[in-house]
Formats: structure tokens, C-alpha cells, sequence
């Protein structure tokens, strides 16, 4: 029995290598101060570019850290200025039919006409619906008011 209780005083002895010098210091100096594990994630925080956030509260960095993304949305359509529809072509023609270089060329207005397509063809089928009895109501022309007698 004496030699099983000298293996198990030799275990339990405190080592002295290389690899475990921490652990004695640990034990003699105590736990560091909560202060001084602030300061050391502050300086972190600093060294490394994070926010320091000792509560956990939530912040919402990770969505402020994202790339934005509106320019890349914007380059995808076309700007508002290039697109030219047909209202823009039918103002553009009057102005230039105004000009003195179109009235030297002899230009007429009403020779040229832009026809929008798509509102031909809304206007086709609001004619349709109303012939069936489908369009819109007519719009009140006056507001009637009438009094009646009030109720007890």
C-alpha cells in the first residue's frame, strides 16, 4: 500500500515544466480584474478595428460594416434622362418644328405625326368596354344636397 500512495502523492505534486509556468503564476497572483480584462479588449478592439461592445447589446454593425449596394442597383437600370418615350419625341418634334432651320426646310407638322401604339389600343378598349356597358361611370356633374328631416 505504501507504494500506491507514493504514485499518488508524486501525481498530485505541482509540476515544474516548461510548458505549464502560467498555471503557477495563475494560482499565486489570482483571477485578473475585471477592469484590466476591459482595458485589454478596448486596446484589442483599437489594434484591431472592432467595435468595443463589453454590454452585448445589439448595435446593428453587422449590418452598417455591408458594402452599399445602391449605386450597383442604379447602374443596373437605365437613367430616367436616356429613355425617351413617346411623349418625349412628340415635345422634342414640336420644339424643332418651331425652329427657324425647320421652317427653312419646309417641314409641316401635321406631315409627321407620332402615334403611341399602347394608348391606341387602351383607348380602343375603353371604347369596347363602354359599348358592352363595362366602362367607367360618368362623373357627377353637381353635388345634390338634400335635407330631410332629422330623426328623433
Amino acid at each position: 500500500m505504501a507504494r500506491a500512495s507514493e504514485k499518488l502523492a508524486a501525481s498530485t505534486k505541482p509540476t515544474s515544466s516548461p510548458i505549464q509556468p502560467h498555471r503557477e503564476l495563475t494560482t499565486m497572483l489570482g483571477p485578473p480584474a475585471r477592469s484590466r480584462l476591459l482595458e485589454l479588449a478596448k486596446t484589442s478592439c483599437a489594434v484591431f478595428s472592432t467595435t468595443f461592445n463589453p454590454t452585448c447589446k445589439r448595435t446593428g454593425n453587422k449590418i452598417l460594416r455591408q458594402r452599399l449596394n445602391g449605386a450597383s442597383i442604379a447602374d443596373y437600370y437605365l437613367p430616367r434622362s436616356r429613355i425617351i418615350t413617346i411623349p418625349d419625341m412628340r415635345r422634342r418634334w414640336n420644339q424643332y418644328v418651331q425652329t427657324k432651320e425647320a421652317k427653312a426646310l419646309g417641314i409641316d407638322p401635321e406631315e409627321y405625326e407620332f402615334v403611341d401604339e399602347d394608348e391606341m389600343r387602351r383607348l380602343e378598349a375603353v371604347e369596347y368596354k363602354k359599348s358592352r356597358g363595362k366602362g367607367a361611370p360618368k362623373k357627377k356633374k353637381e353635388k345634390v344636397v338634400e335635407r330631410g328631416k332629422k330623426r328623433k
